[in-house]
C-alpha cells in the first residue's frame, strides 16, 4: 500500500507538470503578463479532453478543475471505497512528497511563482472523497524548495 502512494503522488506531480509546461508555454508566449485564470482553464480543458485515464493500477485521473487562482486534479482509487482507507494517514504520507515534488519542479513553480494553488483530490472508488491535498506558494517558501 505504501509503495502505491508514493506512486501515487509521483504521479500526481507529473500531471501537474504536463499543466505546468502548457502554463508555462502560454505565459511566455503572451508578450505581457497572463490572463492566469484563462491559462489555467485552457490547462484543465487539454488535460481533460485526455481523462478519465488510469495513471497506474489503482488510481485514475478522472478530472481537471480550475477555478480563479486553483487547480484541481481529482482521482479516484479504485482499489479501496473511502471506508476501506484511512483519509488521515493517506494525507499524512502523500502531502510531504507532493508539497516537496511541486516546489521542487521548475514545470510547477510556474504555478506556484503565480500564487495559484494546486489540489489534489482522491476518492474511493465509491465516489466519497478519502482526503485532499493543497500546495499553496507559502508551502514552497517555507519549506525552502529550489527549483530544479
Amino acid at each position: 500500500m505504501r509503495q502505491a502512494i508514493t506512486k501515487l503522488a509521483v504521479v500526481a506531480v507529473a500531471l501537474g507538470l504536463a499543466g505546468g509546461a502548457a502554463f508555462a508555454q502560454e505565459s511566455s508566449g503572451s508578450g505581457g503578463s497572463p490572463d492566469i485564470n484563462k491559462l489555467l482553464s485552457q490547462t484543465a480543458d487539454r488535460v481533460n479532453a485526455t481523462l478519465p485515464r488510469m495513471v497506474n493500477d489503482g488510481t485514475r485521473l478522472d478530472s481537471v478543475r480550475a477555478g480563479k487562482g486553483h487547480l484541481q486534479y481529482n482521482y479516484t482509487l479504485v482499489k479501496y471505497t473511502a471506508n476501506q482507507m484511512d483519509g488521515a494517514k493517506l494525507h499524512a504520507m502523500i502531502q510531504p512528497r507532493l508539497v516537496k515534488q511541486v516546489c521542487s519542479s521548475r514545470k510547477m513553480q510556474v504555478y506556484m511563482h503565480s500564487g495559484v494553488d494546486v489540489t489534489y483530490v482522491y476518492h474511493g472508488k465509491d465516489g466519497k472523497q478519502i482526503t485532499s491535498v493543497t500546495v499553496h506558494q507559502s508551502d514552497c517558501k517555507s519549506a525552502g524548495a529550489k527549483s530544479d
